[in-house]
């Protein structure tokens, strides 16, 4: 919260721009879930599951 005042001050004295970077999670859980082959494959063979079933229901 502090640092929103103090850059609040610096855009109003024009020594910072009012845009801000995109931040990351500091969460080390998140960024190894988003950055994880085992995640992604879990997320894939989910995907291909649902497609299938949902494939096969229709007939």
């Amino acid at each position: 919260m502090i640092d929103f005042f103090k850059r609040s001050e610096l855009v109003r004295r024009g020594l910072a721009s009012g845009k801000l970077r995109r931040r990351r999670a500091r969460n080390d859980l998140l960024r190894g879930l988003e950055y994880s082959v085992g995640m992604k494959g879990v997320l894939f063979l989910a995907a291909s599951l649902y497609s299938s079933s949902v494939a096969t229901n229709e007939r």
